[in-house]
């Protein structure tokens, strides 16, 4: 990759993380056969929608997460 694109890279990223409200992710978080980051996904889901997350929480309980995941896997398929 040239220099110049890894600089714009760098400058894109740090616009974003700093007034843009990203976040930077882990990248070994990422599965790949999933399609996603369960835990980035679960901790979003929580902070932006803790209504409906608390909801279904009481319906699911401990299995809450699992069941949300699975119910992703599905769509994204």
């Amino acid at each position: 990759m040239e220099l110049k694109e890894i600089k714009l890279e760098e400058k894109i990223e740090k616009y974003l993380t700093t007034k843009g409200g990203y976040v930077v992710g882990d990248p070994t978080a990422y599965d790949t056969l999933k399609g996603y980051n369960p835990k980035s996904l679960i901790e979003f889901i929580k902070t932006t929608q803790a209504k409906n997350w608390n909801r279904l929480n009481e319906i699911h309980g401990e299995t809450t997460t699992e069941y949300f995941c699975n119910m992703v896997e599905k769509e994204i398929k």
